[in-house]
């Protein structure tokens, strides 16, 4: 009985360390090229400039790079080494921080919802722990 106890110990506390494992991100391979903005020279020459590093800014900053020279300015910082965002354990925790540091920025819409934005590299994807909303069917045969 005894054997089995520890079977069962070891088994929960590898599978535990594998999930946690697979859970944080890891350092982005082309991590490099993020500089803060107060290195730059104080001219620079760029063929575009994409306003937001967000999910569809880093997207065309990526596809427009391949031929192209391209400036992307994000005011929020890297998520690489924010547990708040690495670990999903800490999605509450990322929200409810309300510092200037904080990669969500809470705001209240024109209709009185209290919602978060994000100011962070990523966008919007970094802060949402992988959730997102969709309109009612109705709503959507309306429009």
């Amino acid at each position: 009985m005894d054997n089995d106890r520890w079977r069962i110990v070891f088994a929960s506390v590898l599978g535990l360390s594998i999930f946690y494992s697979s859970c944080s991100a890891d350092k982005a391979p082309y991590y490099s090229f993020v500089k803060p903005a107060t290195l730059a020279p104080p001219i620079g020459y760029f063929d575009y400039i994409v306003i937001g590093g967000g999910t569809a800014g880093c997207s065309l900053t990526a596809t427009l790079s391949n031929g192209a020279t391209v400036l992307l300015l994000e005011r929020g910082g890297s998520p690489y080494g924010n547990k708040d965002i690495e670990e999903i354990g800490s999605f509450a925790a990322n929200l409810a921080n309300v510092s200037p540091a904080s990669p969500a920025q809470r705001f209240v819409s024109e209709d009185g919802v209290v919602n978060a934005r994000a100011r962070v590299l990523g966008g919007g994807s970094a802060i949402n722990a992988g959730f997102y909303t969709r309109a009612p069917s109705d709503f959507v045969a309306k429009v």
